[in-house]
């Protein structure tokens, strides 16, 4: 008699056969349908009759999804570099990094460096004033900072960690970053690993099927604790309590624009994977943007080049690795197309760590001067 299975238990062969063809539960290429190719119209009997008794390289569910984005509707399209068709917002944007640590690290920490980090050894050109921090006291503060944020990253590294400790490790740098006076805790890190895309009509389509996606791990949002943001916030829900202004289903965060997004991870997390979880992220918030967009009632808004919310960016934060990635609107397909990866810093060293951190100011500095001017101007034409 055979042996029973109890419902609310999965067969081990099961479990395992999921396991072949999904790498996390965010890939899953079997939720895509893809058109059927007949057992005698290609080669593919062949192919696994050639290579019968040879070992074969699975296949990557990342990179079959990457391939995929590509070729949907509206496609998701990965560049590494720059092009005559790279928009002009973007090269503005890029513009404002730093191109190497030249000049990021405060001169006023160097003795405190030496004293805690015998081992670093920083080049003279990368030390600057502290004129970045308003003072001298404030580097002092960042260099703190970065002195417990290098010995966590350090140690989640040598005791092998989950993934679990790494994302508030880095929203606390991004929001030190953020709280700086310039900024007056403008933008504020958002949780939003148990959040999903709150509509598959923001997602591209394969065969007419949303393709299957998962959150990022902190969304970076205007706060509405800014005096600023604070009555446009309110105004909106008032006139439009069901509608979302940002791409999460989180009920909080639904209601705040959400200009960028980190996917932080454990040093074993698969680049490729978090990459397509914030094409994926960006391609939906990009969607919710210009939607917003088309609803201005102003036909003057309507009709200005508000170029700047054509953009989003994001750092997909892996271990002590930081890379930052700008994504945008693509003109010519209506898709997306994404912009990295960039160096942009991290935690292997004291130098990379103000790198990061200066890299963060800089981008609250455009969202404040630029992002938040154009996304106002439709706050205040919808309310």
């Amino acid at each position: 008699m055979p042996r029973r299975v109890s419902p609310r238990k999965k067969r081990r062969c099961d479990d395992d056969g999921q396991s072949v063809s999904t790498a996390s539960p965010a890939l899953d290429v079997n939720s895509v349908h893809f058109p059927q190719e007949s057992v005698g119209s290609g080669s593919t009997e062949y192919a696994f009759s050639n290579n019968a008794g040879r070992r074969v390289r699975a296949n990557s569910p990342s990179r079959e999804l990457r391939a995929v984005y590509s070729h949907a509707t509206p496609p998701i399209r990965f560049t590494t570099a720059v092009n005559e068709d790279t928009p002009a917002v973007v090269l503005e944007l890029l513009e404002r990094l730093p191109v190497g640590p030249e000049g990021v690290v405060p001169a006023s920490v160097k003795d405190a460096i030496q004293e805690h980090f015998l081992l670093e050894r920083i080049p003279e050109y990368a030390f600057g004033n502290a004129s970045d921090f308003n003072a001298s006291s404030e580097a002092r503060t960042i260099f703190r900072l970065a002195k417990t944020s290098i010995q966590k990253a350090r140690a989640y590294f040598e005791e092998s960690k989950s993934e679990a400790p790494w994302p508030s490790l880095c929203s606390s740098v991004l929001e030190a970053a953020f709280q700086q006076p310039e900024f007056d805790g403008m933008v504020t890190g958002e949780d939003v690993q148990y959040s999903s895309i709150n509509h598959s009509s923001l997602l591209p389509q394969v065969n007419a099927t949303a393709v299957p996606t998962k959150k990022a791990d902190l969304a970076l949002a205007i706060s509405n604790s800014w005096p600023a943001a604070r009555p446009l916030y309110d105004a909106f829900c008032k006139a439009h309590p069901l509608q979302h202004l940002s791409q999460m289903s989180d009920p909080g965060v639904s209601r705040l624009v959400l200009p960028a997004c980190v996917e932080a991870g454990e040093p074993g997390k698969s680049y490729l994977e978090a990459s397509i979880q914030l094409g994926l992220w960006c391609f939906a918030g990009l969607t919710k943007l210009a939607r917003m967009r088309t609803a201005v009632k102003s036909e003057a808004v309507r009709n200005r080049d508000l170029h700047t919310l054509d953009v989003l960016f994001r750092w997909t934060a892996i271990g002590m690795d930081w890379r930052l990635h700008v994504a945008y609107r693509d003109m010519t397909t209506g898709g997306v197309t994404v912009l990295g990866p960039l160096k942009c810093g991290g935690f292997q060293s004291v130098t990379d760590f103000f790198t990061l951190f200066k890299t963060a100011m800089l981008l609250a500095a455009w969202i404040k001067y630029h992002f938040w001017e154009e996304i106002r101007l439709v706050l205040e034409n919808l309310c």
